[in-house]
C-alpha cells in the first residue's frame, strides 16, 4: 500500500524499517524503500481483505497528508471514507442510486459539510452530483483526474507538491468556473438574444404603426379617389344635363329659325301675291299661291296673259284637253269654265255675270281677264 497509518496519521513509506498500521485491518506493516519499486507499505503476513486494493488505495491518496479514514464526525450518523476539514470525499468503487446519493450529500449538508464524490472510472459507474471527480489509478500509484469541464490530468499526488484532495478541489472549481463562465456566456447570450428579439418586436412594432399609416393613408387616399369619381359622376351628369339643354337650346333655336323662316318665307309669298296679282290683276287665292310657290306652268301662263299676245298664251296652256283648259281658265281668272256638250268652253265672269263661249282657250283667257277690277289687298289676305 502507498499510505500507511504512523501514530493514527497517514504517512508515505520515506526509509526501510519504519512501523505502521493498515488503515483497512489495522494489523502492522512495515515500510520498504527500494529502487526498483515505489517506496510503499507492505503487511508482515499476508494482505488484509477488508476492502479493495483500489478503494483502500484511493481513500490513502486523498487522505495524505492530514486527512482522516473512515471517521464519524460528532452529530453525524454518517462515516465519511476521508474528511479533510468541511469537506468529506466519498470514494465511490461500486454503483449507488440516485436516491442514496442525494440522502447522503443532505445528511452532510445539515452538519455544514460538502460532499466529493471520487468515483473510480474503471468501475464504468455513474453519480447523480454536481461534485464528482472521475479518477484511474495507474500502476505506479500515479492519479488520472478530470471532471466535467475539465480535461485529464496525470500527477503523482506524492510527488507533485499538490496532494489529491486540493487537486479534485482545484478541478471541481475550475469546473464550476467553467460552468460559470459558461452560465455567464449562456447569460450574455439569452441577454443578446432577448435585445435581438426586443429590436425585433420593435421593428416589428415600428413596421406595424407603418403599415398601419400606409393603410390609414391608403384609406384617405381610396376616400378621395371615390370623391374624385363621384365629383366626375356628377360633372358627367351635369354635362349630359348641358348638353341636353343646349341640344333642347339648339331645336328651339331651329323651331325659331325655321319660324322666322316660315314668316319670312309667309311675308315673300305675301309679297309675290301681291306683285303677281299687280301685274296680272289675277284675283283667284289659290292660283297666286300655285303661282308664288313656283308653279311654273301656273307662271307661264300669267306671264303669257301679262303680254296680251294670243299665240303666246296658246304655247303657255300647250297641249291641255278641253277639260284641263277649262281648269286653267277658271284657276286663273275670276270666272267660271267649263267645257259643254258642243265641245265648247263656256265662261262666266263672276263679277259681271257676262258669259260667252269660245273654241280657242286663248280667246277665251284674254277675255276672261280684261275688265278685271283693281287688286284688293283684303282679297289677297283672305
Amino acid at each position: 500500500m502507498l499510505v500507511a497509518l504512523v501514530d493514527g496519521v497517514a504517512a508515505l513509506a520515506e526509509r526501510t524499517g519504519q512501523r505502521g498500521n493498515c488503515p483497512g485491518c489495522g494489523s502492522e506493516v512495515v515500510s520498504k524503500c527500494g529502487n526498483v519499486l515505489a517506496h510503499h507499505w507492505s503487511h508482515k503476513g499476508d494482505n488484509c481483505g477488508h476492502e479493495s486494493d483500489v478503494h483502500l488505495a484511493l481513500k490513502l491518496l486523498f487522505a495524505y497528508p492530514n486527512g482522516a479514514c473512515e471517521v464519524s464526525p460528532k452529530g453525524i450518523s454518517r462515516r465519511a471514507d476521508v474528511l479533510m476539514g468541511r469537506t468529506v470525499y466519498e470514494i465511490q468503487h461500486s454503483p449507488i442510486d440516485d436516491k442514496a446519493v442525494r440522502a447522503r450529500e443532505d445528511d452532510w449538508a445539515a452538519g455544514g459539510y460538502e460532499v466529493v464524490w471520487v468515483v473510480d472510472d474503471d468501475a464504468g459507474i455513474t453519480v447523480a452530483s454536481s461534485n464528482v471527480v472521475r479518477v484511474r489509478l495507474l500502476p505506479d500509484y500515479r492519479l488520472t483526474m478530470w471532471c466535467k469541464g475539465v480535461e485529464p490530468e496525470t500527477f503523482d499526488p506524492m510527488r507533485l507538491g499538490r496532494t489529491a484532495s486540493a487537486m479534485a478541489t482545484d478541478m471541481l472549481l475550475r469546473s464550476a468556473r467553467e460552468a460559470a463562465w459558461a452560465a455567464k456566456v449562456r447569460a450574455e447570450q439569452a441577454k443578446a438574444e432577448e435585445e435581438q428579439a426586443n429590436e425585433r418586436r420593435r421593428q416589428a412594432h415600428e413596421d406595424t404603426k407603418r403599415a398601419q399609416r400606409e393603410a390609414a393613408e391608403a384609406t384617405q387616399a381610396a376616400a378621395a379617389n371615390r370623391a374624385e369619381i363621384e365629383r366626375a359622376k356628377s360633372d358627367r351628369i351635369e354635362a349630359d344635363w348641358s348638353l341636353r339643354q343646349a341640344k333642347r337650346l339648339k331645336q328651339d333655336a331651329q323651331k325659331l329659325a325655321e319660324s322666322a323662316s316660315v314668316r319670312n318665307h309667309a311675308e315673300h309669298l305675301r309679297t309675290s301675291i301681291q306683285w303677281i296679282q299687280q301685274r296680272t290683276g289675277v284675283r283667284n287665292i289659290g292660283m297666286l299661291r300655285r303661282i308664288a310657290a313656283g308653279d311654273d306652268a301656273a307662271a307661264a301662263v300669267i306671264a303669257a296673259i301679262d303680254t296680251r299676245d294670243k299665240a303666246a298664251v296658246r304655247a303657255a296652256i300647250g297641249k291641255a284637253t278641253a277639260e284641263q283648259a277649262a281648269r286653267r281658265v277658271s284657276d286663273t281668272c275670276m270666272v267660271w269654265a267649263g267645257v259643254g256638250s258642243d265641245g265648247l268652253l263656256h265662261c262666266c265672269r263672276v263679277w259681271s255675270g257676262e258669259r260667252e263661249a269660245f273654241s280657242d282657250v286663248a280667246d277665251a283667257l284674254l277675255w276672261c281677264v280684261q275688265g278685271l277690277p283693281a287688286p284688293v289687298g283684303a282679297e289677297i289676305q283672305a
